[in-house]
Order: C-alpha cells, then sequence, then structure tokens
C-alpha cells in the first residue's frame, strides 16, 4: 500500500511541477507577444502588426505544444535586449536587422522541437496521434 500511496504522491508532484511549467510558458508567451506589440507600435509598423495578429493564436498554440526549451528562452530575451538597445540608440537599421535574425531562429528553433517530438518513440505511440 505504502508503494502505491508513493507512485500515487509522485505522479501528482510532477502532475503539479507539469502545471507550474505550463503556466510559466503561457506567460512568457504572453509577455512575448506584449513585447513585439509595443515594439510594432512603436515603430508605427501596422504591417508587422497585421502579421502578428494573424499568425499569433497559431503560433503561440505551436510553442504552447513543443515548448520553447530553455536556452530558446534566454536566446529571445537577449534578441529583445539587443533590439531594445539598438532602438534606444536610434538605429533602425540594427534594429531591422536584430529583429530578422529574432524571427528566423524562432522559424528554425520551432521547426527543431517539431521534428525532435516526431523522432521520439513515445510521441509516436501516444494515442490519438497521427502522422
Amino acid at each position: 500500500m505504502h508503494t502505491i500511496w508513493m507512485h500515487t504522491k509522485s505522479k501528482a508532484a510532477g502532475g503539479n511541477r507539469n502545471r507550474i511549467v505550463y503556466r510559466k510558458l503561457k506567460r512568457e508567451i504572453a509577455l512575448n507577444r506584449e513585447f513585439h506589440d509595443v515594439i510594432n507600435d512603436a515603430a508605427a509598423n501596422p504591417e508587422a502588426a497585421n502579421v502578428l495578429e494573424r499568425h499569433w493564436h497559431v503560433v503561440a498554440a505551436l510553442w504552447n505544444r513543443y515548448g520553447y526549451g530553455e536556452k530558446r528562452i534566454a536566446g529571445v530575451i537577449s534578441d529583445h535586449r539587443q533590439m531594445i538597445e539598438a532602438l534606444i540608440a536610434h538605429d533602425a537599421e540594427v534594429a531591422a536587422c536584430l529583429a530578422t535574425a529574432h524571427a528566423a531562429k524562432a522559424k528554425q528553433a520551432l521547426i527543431a522541437r517539431m521534428l525532435a517530438s516526431q523522432s521520439l518513440p513515445a510521441a509516436a505511440e501516444a494515442p490519438g496521434r497521427t502522422r
């Protein structure tokens, strides 16, 4: 009986950890969106704002599904800080280059996480999952 209780307690603790990680990820995604909204407003860039608005829910759902990963989150923070420094310096050319690189890195990271999840045996055997 003790073994069953410990297993149940362990599973519950894992569930709590997963909920905490999920809430943290949702908060980071929301903050990321807010950052991009502020940057687009400050740059008076309605085209970028429209692209973000049209695709945000899909992109956020994909990040939610596949996760950011700790290295990606650190990279996003670094990218954002560098963009802010370029904007403070009124260096539009550098800010634009950083924004382009930021988007490319996000695309590469997301695709890599999606491909990695397909190669995991547990992912392939998950109920309801089709390839």
